[in-house]
């Protein structure tokens, strides 16, 4: 079976309805059975993206990669340089 990858919006979105189900009365077995996915990847992403709203995630995935290509450039390195291959 192949992996999806979803989006931030995506996921955000699939805990909302597991919200929506526990709120039925579901256990979260059973409301992760309902959204197609497991419940560690669910308290994986409850973890990880809790109370976050979809605008606040691509804020937060915005500012998570320009501080990255600051740190780049502020090092005056590429990232060849940090991860070079490995020879053969």
């Amino acid at each position: 079976m192949s992996r999806k990858r979803l989006s931030v919006e995506q996921i955000i979105g699939k805990l909302r309805q597991a919200d929506v189900e526990l709120g039925q009365g579901k256990t979260v077995e059973e409301a992760c059975r309902v959204l197609a996915i497991t419940v560690q990847t669910y308290w994986r992403w409850r973890q990880e993206y809790g109370g976050m709203q979809p605008a606040m995630a691509r804020q937060f995935l915005a500012d998570d990669e320009s501080v990255d290509r600051e740190e780049f450039t502020e090092l005056g390195v590429g990232p060849t340089q940090i991860f070079p291959s490995k020879p053969i």
